[in-house]
């Protein structure tokens, strides 16, 4: 049995001579999710919820505009010739590890200046992070811009020919990689939530944080490995399956070493 995803119109609706496009309508659910569990999982922790309300914009706007100069930044020279592009967001054209970036600069300075904690913040923020990526994936699959290699399998989106890459203008099948990263992103949601509500375990050793990023620079990078778009190569490889991978092996001696360290504080 095969399921093929149909390509639907990135267009929702339209007012007049304006526009509301998908992408833009899973953006906002997914911001509106992340903000809500954000907010309830920092008020249970016993935090001020009223300071998720004073950063949260910051934060979504800083992490737009990180999102959106990392994409510029990977194709420049695109943007170069096309600057009026450069807003065109509705389009896609957002990369998770310059959000990161720029959502953490201002949840950085944000909390300097509310002189709280920048720690709990990130440990409550992260699984409903990771949830609002997995929303935003859905805005990938109708802009037909996260795909994955041809293939004949028993799973695959359709793509119009407008959209298909160059050089793979002859298939008219593609993995779904938006689809496997939505499943990946789920499953990391429900552990990070997990391991929050978990009081002592040795899996609280290491702070969500950090498990975020292992789990998500792991996933990130397998996508890669079926990826397809237009992106720079280092050493023949991708250089977004080198920076995900990257992150992941940083994670992951961070985390060794807060392990090992609470242990021995424990003693």
């Amino acid at each position: 049995m095969n399921i093929i995803l149909p390509s639907v119109s990135a267009i929702a609706f339209s007012i007049g001579p304006y526009s509301i496009h998908w992408y833009g309508i899973f953006a906002a659910i997914a911001i509106a999710f992340s903000y809500w569990g954000w907010r309830r999982s920092y008020k249970i922790k016993g935090y001020n919820p009223e300071h998720i309300d004073t950063l949260v914009f910051w934060v979504v706007v800083a992490g737009v505009i990180g999102a959106r100069f990392y994409y510029i930044l990977i194709d420049f020279s695109y943007y170069l010739s096309a600057p009026l592009e450069i807003f065109s967001i509705w389009n896609g054209g957002l990369a998770i590890h310059g959000a990161l970036v720029g959502g953490g600069i201002a949840l950085f300075i944000g909390a300097r200046k509310l002189k709280i904690s920048v720690l709990p913040l990130v440990n409550t923020l992260v699984s409903w992070l990771a949830l609002g990526q997995a929303i935003g994936r859905w805005g990938n699959y109708v802009n037909q811009e996260l795909y994955g290699k041809p293939t004949t399998g028993p799973l695959s989106v359709f793509i119009h020919p407008d959209y298909r890459m160059t050089g793979f203008e002859q298939f008219s099948y593609f993995q779904p990689v938006f689809l496997y990263e939505f499943v990946g992103l789920v499953a990391i949601w429900l552990a990070l939530f997990l391991i929050l509500r978990k009081k002592s375990h040795w899996l609280t050793t290491i702070f969500p944080l950090i498990w975020y990023f292992i789990l998500t620079g792991l996933l990130r990078a397998g996508m890669e490995l079926l990826r397809i778009d237009p992106m720079p190569i280092v050493f023949g490889v991708r250089i977004s399956l080198i920076i995900s991978l990257g992150i992941a092996m940083l994670a992951a001696i961070v985390g060794i070493y807060v392990h090992r360290k609470t242990v021995l504080h424990s003693k």
